[in-house]
């Protein structure tokens, strides 16, 4: 899907509200046992070229790192996407609580956007090995992304997760169900 049908399928609905129709309506009018394919709403696949391109466009923005540590551990972190190496990389403190987890060698990182007018959404998550970047040509290279840490603290150390595995799925809706 590309951003002008985002565009133009988010006027349309936002114009299906303005006439009493869509959402609202549906509260009303709906036959609420049909389930949420038969309302026009369905999940898509987003294969593993999309995958990359979603985390590609969202780089420099936030995404979360799930860690198999115990307890199971969830961070969220600003981080770039290197499509060199199709890995995910950010930047940690030494010794901080995150870069010690991510000794366990594999983790996951999730992206996802929402849009609440027109109630869809998608979610981009990948599963990879992870390391911490320490070759000086490599980190010269990562230092062009110009990343800058959000969180508070000296944020000196690179982290990679290079995605073995990628998938995603994205909530969409059949406007012609709301006409």
């Amino acid at each position: 899907m590309l951003a002008a049908d985002v565009i133009s399928r988010s006027d349309a609905r936002r114009q299906a509200l303005a006439r009493g129709r869509g959402c609202c309506r549906a509260v009303y009018d709906l036959d609420m046992g049909a389930t949420r394919h038969d309302r026009g709403i369905d999940f898509l696949e987003i294969d593993r070229d999309g995958c990359m391109r979603m985390l590609a466009a969202a780089s420099g923005g936030v995404g979360r790192i799930g860690l198999s540590v115990s307890p199971p551990t969830i961070r969220p972190v600003n981080y770039a996407f290197d499509d060199q190496t199709q890995s995910v990389v950010f930047r940690s403190a030494l010794g901080s609580q995150l870069r010690e987890g991510l000794s366990s060698g594999t983790a996951t990182f999730e992206i996802d956007g929402t849009d609440p007018v027109d109630q869809t959404g998608w979610s981009v998550i990948t599963v990879g090995e992870v390391e911490e970047v320490t070759d000086p040509a490599e980190i010269e290279r990562l230092e062009g992304f110009e990343l800058e840490p959000w969180a508070p603290g000296v944020k000196t150390h690179w982290v990679r997760i290079r995605a073995t595995s990628a998938s995603g799925r994205r909530i969409v809706h059949d406007f012609n169900y709301y006409s």
